[in-house]
């Protein structure tokens, strides 16, 4: 079957000094030759054309790439700025992947679902300056909630904050983000459709207001917004930015997309970083004493950081076929040669799911403040860390899943945890990650292979805290006949007395339910 063609613009905002000249990098230049090349033999791309666009002021000049785009009907607009090197990090890292396949991969299966898509590089920010300080941020963003109900009254009670830069380093994968750069970005074009410019007249917008539905700050970021890209102010004045054309555009597609897609929009293409040439103002010398390395060296030690350490957000809310929505997979391990043919399944019972649930609510129940750290050790199914999840109440937190999957695994993973923020994958061997990591005081520890040896972990647990063992069922084809083994959970906690520390046992199985409210399992 012939495969729908997308018709590609590539727009080159070639500045050169202060815009009169257009001016390019040798690195886009040879970037966009490779990208031509590889468009020419992809049978999805229709037209591809490139265009300069090089007038300033840079909103303008976006908002002018976004009008061509829609006036010569082309499908996805690429915009590339004039001091961006796509693919820094290709065929040095091993880590790294190209930025035009992996991100049109995404887009066009996305597409094919009636869902625009935007895909950006990472890339960071200006380096520090001698005497006046500063840092090379991060320009990729998450939103972190101010209050509970953050999409209430028009979705303003958040804040949109730059990723760290030690975070940043260790992401990979396409993950959904609050907003991005457009310095090497992809957008479907009819991304720009969601955003609310010219769908309100003011007056609607102040009616919204005096209504009640829409924030202060709200009301007035739609009276701002005349077209796709614009600036935010601190005052009347406009003397200082608050928030560049990128941030704005990409976060009211984000918010705008959420409302009416119900998923994410925006994402970033974390495995395709971007370099970003800016002027350097070098200034004299500074020597390091070994009192800088010392503060340094211990900060290192205490992270648990590894080089080896990669975070990824969990986002499978797009790409999932709709023939396995809501469907359970299972998958099959190496039969052990003493039961002859066995199949253990990912999927855990009611029982199991419902004990874990119970045991998180319980510790959250003893840290109402929150937020909650659990440490999940090489599950393969994402129901586990939904469990957790529910049991979390208004205290929140994260779940970090330990453990090295495949792209398989992955993908049934995040069929059952829905594009969750709260869980995160550190793709490392839970051996490496015992081996280079120091305590880290998580209230819980899930270890789901009932062969994971547990004491090891337990210099992991804050006080009061709980660890479990899971073991999922299991079936042996043996002899006579079929055995088939039910699903548990095996929990020890920390508890801390006057008389010093003590552990608390417990244990759960089909035979044996437990759990009473707010109680826990049966101790042994």
């Amino acid at each position: 079957m012939t495969p729908m063609k997308l018709d590609v613009l590539v727009a080159c905002l070639a500045y050169g000094g202060n815009g009169g000249i257009a001016t390019i990098l040798p690195d886009i230049a040879f970037w966009l030759a490779k990208t031509a090349v590889a468009v020419h033999k992809d049978d999805r791309v229709g037209r591809f054309e490139f265009k300069q666009f090089g007038d300033i002021p840079l909103t303008m000049a976006r908002n002018s790439i976004v009008k061509y785009a829609n006036d010569h009907e082309f499908d996805v607009i690429v915009m590339i700025d004039s001091d961006n090197h796509p693919d820094l990090y290709l065929g040095k890292d091993t880590a790294s992947l190209p930025f035009w396949d992996t991100s049109f991969n995404f887009l066009y299966e996305r597409l094919m679902r009636g869902v625009p898509t935007v895909v950006c590089a990472p890339y960071c920010g200006p380096p520090p300056h001698p005497t006046e300080g500063g840092m090379e941020n991060v320009y990729v963003f998450h939103a972190e909630e101010t209050e509970t109900d953050v999409m209430k009254n028009g979705g303003c009670n958040f804040h949109v904050i730059a990723y760290d830069r030690n975070t940043a380093a260790k992401m990979r994968g396409i993950q959904q983000i609050a907003a991005g750069p457009t310095g090497v970005i992809m957008y479907s074009t009819d991304a720009f459709d969601v955003m609310p410019v010219h769908q309100k007249t003011k007056g609607d917008i102040l009616d919204e207001f005096q209504a009640g539905t829409l924030t202060k700050e709200r009301t007035l970021r739609l009276l701002s917004m005349e077209s796709w890209f614009f600036y935010e102010y601190t005052d009347q004045y406009q003397t200082n930015k608050a928030s560049t054309e990128d941030v704005t555009n990409t976060r009211e597609i984000q918010m705008a997309g959420i409302e009416k897609f119900k998923e994410p929009l925006v994402f970033c293409n974390w495995d395709a970083w971007a370099g970003h040439h800016k002027p350097k103002c070098v200034g004299k010398p500074t020597p390091l004493t070994m009192e800088q390395i010392n503060p340094s060296y211990i900060e290192a030690v205490l992270s648990g950081s590894s080089n080896a350490t990669q975070i990824r957000d969990i986002d499978y809310s797009a790409n999932i076929p709709e023939e396995l929505v809501g469907k359970t997979l299972k998958a099959d391990v190496e039969p052990e040669e003493e039961f002859g043919d066995s199949t253990v399944s990912d999927e855990y019972d009611e029982l199991a799911l419902n004990t874990i649930q119970g045991l998180t609510d319980l510790r959250a129940s003893e840290v109402p403040d929150g937020p909650l750290r659990v440490m999940v050790v090489d599950a393969k199914s994402g129901s586990l860390p939904m469990a957790i999840r529910g049991g979390f109440r208004r205290a929140g937190g994260d779940v970090f899943c330990i453990g090295t999957m495949s792209d398989e695994d992955l993908d049934r993973f995040g069929l059952k945890c829905g594009g969750d923020p709260s869980i995160k994958i550190v793709p490392a061997e839970p051996e490496d990650f015992l081996d280079e990591s120091e305590p880290a005081s998580v209230d819980m520890i899930v270890l789901c292979h009932p062969d994971v040896h547990a004491k090891p972990w337990l210099r992991h647990l804050a006080p009061n805290g709980i660890l479990c063992t899971t073991y999922a069922p299991l079936h042996h084809e043996v002899g006579m006949g079929d055995i088939d083994t039910a699903s548990g959970v095996r929990w020890t906690r920390r508890l801390t007395s006057n008389n010093g520390s003590e552990h608390e046992e417990g244990t759960a199985s089909a035979a044996e339910p437990v759990l009473a409210d707010g109680g826990h399992a049966t101790g042994e």
